[in-house]
């Protein structure tokens, strides 16, 4: 009698199980993504937006702050440079797009703006400013938002030679006591950089250049950290 030959069944293949990404994978993607989608400036482009950024925006920003120690062209050197200060922002915004690199940009490009003039005047006055006395022939207070009171005091050079700029302001007008004495000033031959008391003379210190350089490297290291991880990122 013949056997009966059964067929054993065929086993099916278990699928193959594909180990899903890590939570930190998952956001690395979607970061990547978002940057992808929400970038407006073309990766080919970014290098050369954060290297005309990186230097011309600092080299404008001291350039116009520098025009605007001298009075006359006070708000046509004060408000480009505030502007150039922000569409920098913007770059770092768009490009990097990441806030500890705007935090960085922020504070330094202020400081830069700030101690930038004030360091041009000091080392203009410490090279070639000359003591002159002057008569006060006018003195002005107005008070601040702190409640305290400015002064500011109009000059006469007392051997009637032409005085530009000629007002004093600051801790070398202190009140009306001083109106028709004689002061001592440091004026600007060059009649640059309006009048400064001569008892604040002095170069700049090398904790002021420390400042002054220390807020343009942070600024810079902002704007190319900024493009670094646009590119990065675009990959």
């Amino acid at each position: 009698m013949a056997r009966s030959r059964t067929s054993k069944p065929k086993s099916t293949p278990l699928p193959r199980l594909v180990p899903e990404p890590t939570a930190k994978a998952r956001d690395r993607a979607v970061s990547k993504a978002k940057a992808r989608a929400a970038s407006i400036v073309p990766r080919r482009l970014i290098p050369r937006v954060t290297v005309l950024t990186a230097i011309g925006a600092p080299v404008l920003m001291v350039a116009l702050v520098v025009l605007a120690t001298n009075p006359d062209y006070g708000p046509l050197g004060g408000i480009p440079a505030v502007l150039v200060f922000i569409l920098a922002l913007v770059v770092v915004m768009i490009v990097g797009q990441s806030g500890w690199l705007l935090a960085l940009a922020v504070p330094s490009g202020i400081v830069l703006l700030l101690l930038g003039g004030m360091a041009f005047k000091t080392e203009v006055m410490a090279h070639r400013g000359v003591p002159t006395d002057v008569v006060v022939t006018g003195v002005h207070g107005s008070k601040g938002k702190n409640g305290k009171i400015g002064w500011t005091c109009d000059l006469r050079r007392a051997d009637g030679r032409p005085l530009p700029h000629a007002k004093l302001a600051d801790s070398g007008c202190w009140g009306s006591g001083q109106l028709g004495r004689t002061e001592s000033v440091l004026v600007d031959p060059a009649g640059w950089v309006p009048p400064e008391s001569a008892d604040g003379s002095g170069s700049v210190s090398w904790t002021e250049l420390a400042a002054v350089g220390g807020a343009a490297g942070l600024f810079v290291l902002s704007i190319a950290l900024s493009g670094r991880r646009a590119l990065r990122l675009a990959v």
